[in-house]
């Protein structure tokens, strides 16, 4: 987002679309570190790279842009996707897993696989 953007409350002014889904999973994970930085917003972004697949990023977030951004919501969370990351990540299900062995983290996956 650029260096004029506004705090825009839920119903502001910000496109609205919900462009990933957090897992109820995710949806705790995320909530503890939003509270924790005292950000009210994530912001999801995809990064493309030469030739390979994109990088998806997550950031607490405190802006949002109306300008550039589409503000979402899923399991309570107010999402924030850039509109350029918004074909990359359309679809998207962010998930939390556990694998056992004390690697754990999030997961993007795509809608029904």
């Amino acid at each position: 987002a650029s260096g004029t953007a506004t705090p825009v409350p839920a119903n502001g002014a910000a496109d609205r679309r919900d462009v990933v889904r957090l897992t109820p999973a995710a949806a705790v994970k995320v909530r503890e570190f939003l509270v924790h930085g005292a950000r009210p917003y994530l912001r999801v972004a995809a990064k493309q790279t030469d030739g390979g697949p994109p990088t998806m990023t997550m950031d607490a977030e405190v802006l949002v842009d109306p300008r550039s951004d589409y503000l979402g919501e899923s399991e309570g969370i107010q999402i924030v996707v850039p509109r350029e990351s918004a074909p990359h990540l359309a679809g998207k299900i962010i998930d939390w897993v556990e694998a056992g062995d004390g690697r754990n983290g999030f997961s993007f996956g795509n809608h029904g696989g």
